[in-house]
C-alpha cells in the first residue's frame, strides 16, 4: 500500500536517494530502524510544539512505513507523519540489538 502519488515531474538530480542507512546497509520498507536523533534540518523551522513531538522519537526503533519516490522514509503509527532520510537512520534486526546513544 502507498500514501503517495509518484511524482508527476521528473525527480531533481540526486533523487531518489539510495536506500542505504547511515552504517551503509540496506533499508527497506516494513524495516525496523533506529532514530538515533532528530536531525536539524527537519527542526530547523518548526514551531516548538512539534519539535518536542519529534525529539520524543530520538532513541526508539521504529518500522518503516514506507520510502517514497524519493527514497524518503516515513514513520507513523498507521499514516505517515514524518520522514527522515535513508543517512538519518541505522537498520536493526530487532530491538534487542540497539544500544541506547
Amino acid at each position: 500500500m502507498s500514501f503517495f502519488e509518484p511524482p508527476s515531474k521528473p525527480l531533481p538530480p540526486g533523487y531518489p536517494l539510495p536506500a542505504i542507512d547511515a552504517e551503509g546497509k540496506p533499508i527497506h520498507s516494513g524495516q525496523r530502524v533506529l532514530i538515533p536523533t532528530i536531525p536539524a534540518w527537519l527542526t530547523h523551522d518548526l514551531p516548538d510544539d512539534d519539535v518536542a513531538r519529534l525529539k520524543v522519537m530520538e532513541g526508539k526503533v521504529l518500522p518503516i512505513l514506507e520510502l517514497d519516490a524519493y527514497g524518503c522514509l516515513w514513520f507513523g503509527e498507521e499514516d505517515p507523519w514524518f520522514s527522515l532520510r535513508p543517512c538519518d537512520v541505522i537498520g536493526v534486526n530487532n530491538a534487542c540489538d540497539v544500544v541506547q546513544p
